[in-house]
């Protein structure tokens, strides 16, 4: 009896054993998900360190990005409001650089060309003069009632230069006067001052 019951707990002594070799063992896992957590934490710290140096401590070096967000965070702590209106202000320049444009834009021009050149007879001779004339106008308004009035212009030309002697449309101090005295002659057909300058774009005699 004493052997067979050493006999039996040897083999259950065996079989255990036998269970324990053919078992996997058992993986760590708290340890694994302890390595990983670590990794996981060194690389979040390591990019933030990264972004802080570049922002903060490269940037300052180059005068560039660290100071721009230093001064940033300084103007909001200081003046809020500035602030705020100065991103307003970006915003608007980024999405409306069109208006920029505009105000930069030159105004559009108020000097009108006549269509045709004026052509008279000069005064006591027989030569002739031809006249390429532009006039300029105070203002928009002006400008198109100069324009609707072209022939009323054409006609008071004539009249003034048929008047004229061939010096009077060849010396520069002829040309002043000329122009001067056509002036006047528009303010009165029009009856209101709406002509700025009288421009020569060509006058010669022939």
């Amino acid at each position: 009896m004493a052997e067979s019951a050493q006999a039996a707990q040897q083999a259950q002594e065996k079989e255990k054993a036998k269970g324990a070799e053919e078992a996997p063992p058992k993986k760590p896992r708290k340890k694994i998900l302890l390595i990983a957590a670590c990794v996981i934490a060194a690389a979040v710290l390591g990019g933030g360190g990264y972004f802080a140096y570049t922002i903060f401590v490269k940037g300052g070096k180059s005068g560039k990005p660290g100071d721009a967000a230093i001064e940033g965070v300084k103007a909001e702590v200081h003046n809020p409001e500035a602030a705020a209106k100065g991103k307003e202000t970006a915003k608007e320049g980024g999405h409306g650089g069109g208006k920029e444009g505009e105000k930069g834009s030159e105004p559009p021009s108020l000097i009108y060309s006549l269509s045709t050149p004026v052509m008279t007879n000069l005064k006591g001779s027989t030569r002739r003069v031809v006249a390429q004339v532009s006039v300029e106008a105070i203002d928009a308004d002006a400008l198109a009632t100069i324009k609707r009035g072209e022939p009323y212009i054409l006609d008071a030309l004539v009249m003034v230069l048929s008047g004229k002697a061939v010096e009077d449309v060849t010396t520069q101090e002829g040309k002043e006067m000329l122009q001067k005295e056509i002036k006047l002659r528009l303010a009165k057909v029009f009856e209101k001052d709406i002509v700025k300058r009288v421009l020569f774009t060509s006058i010669s005699t022939y």
